[in-house]
């Protein structure tokens, strides 16, 4: 007898990434993408950086996206700002109004704008293949599972002196606070290393 489980409707995007295959392997970034915005004459680069793990055990965080967007003005004035998606549990707190960029153990504040949070539900079919007299195949619902999440989305800036900060950095973490949950995201190795690269390439 077989067993097979098919989905009622297919995840977002960002959550099929996040939570089914980042999360499995850690950390994902995508390559660098550029822009010229004729409207607004500015030079547009951003990357996301993708993670399914934090430092602190039995959290409800289920996965997290940062797109780290550079934008050039007409002067070549570089300002750097960060969008986050951050998934839960649905049993997570609302995130607290705070925010800390830690390099090399010194913690520095970040001032934030935090939209409100969406709630995500998706329903799964679970369905098992029997064999009928005939001896065909015939598949038929056994049951139905529910998964919801919790999406948090938020910006902030990151000013010139963090970026110098972050290029010389051993260690990069973002800490977010929910309820009584600690969430650090550690950039390390070839993440922290890309995110150099990305922060510190002119224009």
């Amino acid at each position: 007898m077989k067993r097979s489980y098919r989905k009622a409707r297919f995840l977002p995007l960002l959550l099929l990434i996040i939570i089914g295959i980042y999360g499995c392997i850690g950390t994902r970034t995508s390559r660098t993408f550029t822009e010229n915005d004729i409207a607004t004459s500015v030079k547009r680069v951003r990357k996301i950086f993708f993670t399914g793990k934090v430092e602190e055990r039995k959290t409800p965080f289920a996965g997290l996206k940062q797109t780290f967007l550079k934008e050039t003005g007409p002067s070549g004035h570089v300002t750097c700002k960060v969008y986050a998606v951050l998934i839960m549990d649905k049993g997570a707190y609302r995130l607290k109004d705070k925010i800390f960029l830690i390099v090399d153990g010194k913690a520095y504040p970040l001032t934030f704008e935090q939209e409100e949070p969406e709630s995500y539900s998706e329903t799964s079919t679970q369905t098992e293949t029997i064999t009928a007299a005939d001896s065909s195949e015939v598949s038929v619902v056994t049951g139905y599972s529910k998964d919801e999440k919790k999406i948090f989305k938020m910006y902030y800036t990151l000013a010139p002196e963090l970026i110098e900060k972050i290029g010389t950095a051993r260690q990069v973490l973002f800490r977010f606070y929910s309820g009584p949950d600690m969430i650090t995201v550690n950039y390390k190795g070839s993440q922290l290393k890309k995110l150099k690269n990305f922060l510190l390439q002119s224009g």
